[in-house]
């Protein structure tokens, strides 16, 4: 810190330089030209903004110790005046007698179990649909693939021999025709749900 700080900091501020006051002074000069540094205008401003910073840090540290110690004298006293309006805000909701609580607790009961009991029912209701309509899809696609074999095995032997121009046993139609009802009769109860 130069000579010149020093004087302005005696005239000015009327005490001499502090351990912190040759600090920041060397912080601020450090950032300022040479010719800049030597002026006695720019030294008196940087002597004038150092001490402001100083008051204000103070008034800040001292607003917090005092805002804290406030804060630990009336803590007491507002824990005690927040449980008080807790308590009687909890208070002004209870009812006046027991037998009116436990009507009402056992008719939001009741509602509650009714409408659980309605939606599982439905839930199972649905999903037990869907399972039928599965299983009912299932077994009528067996059905009619049953059906297929059935037929193909009816007409089978008929086809077999035409095609080769060989007929070991003269098949009638009435014989196809047999077999073929057999086979309609077989579906049809299949598609009941009896086979």
């Amino acid at each position: 810190m130069s000579s010149l700080a020093e004087q302005i900091m005696r005239n000015v501020l009327g005490r001499a330089a502090t351990a912190e006051d040759y600090r920041q002074l060397n912080e601020m000069m450090s950032a300022l030209p040479a010719e800049i540094a030597t002026s006695p205008g720019a030294m008196y401003e940087l002597v004038a903004r150092m001490n402001f910073l100083q008051q204000l840090e103070a008034t800040i540290a001292q607003a917090g110790r005092e805002a804290q110690q406030k804060i630990h004298y009336d803590l007491p006293a507002r824990i005690d005046d927040a449980a008080l309006k807790a308590m009687l805000k909890v208070r002004d909701t209870l009812p006046v007698d027991a037998t009116h609580t436990a009507r009402k607790l056992y008719f939001t009961t009741a509602l509650g179990t009714l409408v659980i009991g309605m939606l599982a029912c439905g839930a199972g209701w649905v999903l037990g649909e869907n399972h039928i309509k599965a299983e009912r899809a299932a077994t009528h696609a067996a059905s009619d693939r049953e059906l297929g074999r059935c037929v193909d095995a009816a007409t089978g032997g008929f086809v077999t021999s035409a095609r080769n121009g060989t007929r070991p046993v003269p098949i009638r139609n009435e014989t196809i025709r047999n077999d073929l009802m057999i086979c309609g009769a077989e579906y049809a109860d299949r598609r009941a749900g009896n086979g």
